[in-house]
């Protein structure tokens, strides 16, 4: 994918073919505790049969558990819900993390964290209008990010999409009770497409696309 400002190349993004979508970063699963090793504070979580991920420990505070052993914070056989946070990367195995995200076009609402904010890109004043914005929707669950696409944009917009990622993930909670292990609970979108919904789309005038297949996808 390449980004043009004035015919001139100003990004250039390139991935590899993905072959394993089960690891594709992003992507939702209810997970299983295999290991944990204390020494280096981690735990490993398989997504599916055979496929063990890095889990930090400090780094995930508050897990959505779908089935709890014992009463430590986390015990071998729990089965919690986990997002690909980060893909293999030659001798390293994938990252999963239970601060799971939801990305709009405006906003971004990460459970487990209870941050409230803006994007530093944003003037000052915007920056203040849209925290207070965001700060109507704070929960003890998650918190909540104004992206720089939400600039100058009506309070009904944005309020609208912040609903929506609400629900998406209370929706994410009910489903994962009834879920059995190793379940995806969502596909994230390609990268190309979340190229696409995280570029500043202020001045964008013309996509263009040479494959018909991917025309379709961004089309629909």
């Amino acid at each position: 994918t390449t980004v043009l400002e004035n015919e001139e190349v100003v990004e250039i993004h390139c991935s590899k073919e993905e072959m394993d979508e089960t690891v594709s970063l992003g992507n939702i699963y209810v997970g299983r505790v295999k290991n944990i090793v204390a020494n280096i504070k981690a735990a490993f979580i398989e997504i599916a049969p055979g496929i063990e991920c890095y889990y930090a420990l400090e780094e995930n505070k508050a897990p959505i558990f779908t089935h709890k052993i014992g009463k430590k914070p986390l015990c071998i056989g729990d089965e919690l819900v986990v997002q690909v946070s980060k893909e293999a990367v030659k001798t390293k195995v994938p990252t999963v993390t239970s601060k799971i995200s939801f990305t709009g076009k405006y906003a971004v609402l990460t459970s487990g964290d209870t941050r409230i904010g803006a994007s530093q890109k944003l003037q000052k004043e915007e920056r203040e209008r849209l925290t207070g914005l965001a700060k109507n929707y704070s929960s003890d669950a998650y918190g909540i990010i104004m992206r720089t696409n939400a600039n100058d944009l009506p309070d009904e917009v944005l309020c609208a999409e912040i609903e929506k990622l609400v629900s998406q993930y209370q929706r994410l909670v009910e489903i994962a009770k009834l879920r059995v292990c190793f379940s995806c609970l969502n596909r994230a979108p390609k990268q190309y497409l979340n190229l696409l919904k995280n570029i500043n789309q202020e001045g964008l005038s013309d996509i263009v696309v040479e494959d018909m297949d991917i025309y379709e996808e961004l089309k629909q």
